[in-house]
């Protein structure tokens, strides 16, 4: 571990984005792995292979998906305005942990919308946080619809 961060620091130091890709790549055991190598090419100004390198980590993760890697690629979509991949990630994301709060957590994506139109209005509205009669009406509640 000190051998990778005196050489990441060298490649660091000398602005050399491949070599502190490939550097930060060669432990891959976890997902972390792959969210930290995703966040240096986005600190280095490369956010399209940060993009590519945090959906590799979830293709590789199996069933055991690192969240906040789903959370860096929705974040990635909102930002390149690609909505429906972002929306993809986040009801990836939804499906892990079911709730209202997950649910309403990206304020872009019109969560009431895609809930009603997946059929999961009766599955969300049961939720143990909000026990609202129906989800439009949790969704007009909403943090991100009371500041409009």
């Amino acid at each position: 571990m000190q051998l990778e961060h005196a050489m990441a620091t060298l490649a660091e130091r000398d602005g050399d984005v491949g070599a502190l890709t490939c550097i930060s790549s060669k432990d891959l055991s976890g997902t972390c792995r792959f969210l930290l190598v995703a966040e240096l090419c986005v600190k280095h100004g490369r956010p399209e292979h940060g993009l590519a390198w945090a959906e590799r980590g979830i293709t590789e993760s199996g069933q055991s998906i690192g969240q906040r890697l789903l959370d860096f690629c929705i974040d990635a979509y909102l930002r390149c305005s690609e909505f429906d991949k972002a929306d993809a990630y986040a009801w990836r994301r939804f499906e892990m942990r079911p709730t209202l709060d997950e649910l309403f957590r990206w304020h872009p994506i019109d969560a009431a919308e895609v809930a009603r139109d997946r059929g999961l209005c009766k599955r969300v509205a049961g939720s143990k946080r909000r026990n609202p009669t129906c989800l439009t009406t949790c969704y007009k509640n909403s943090p991100s619809k009371r500041e409009t």
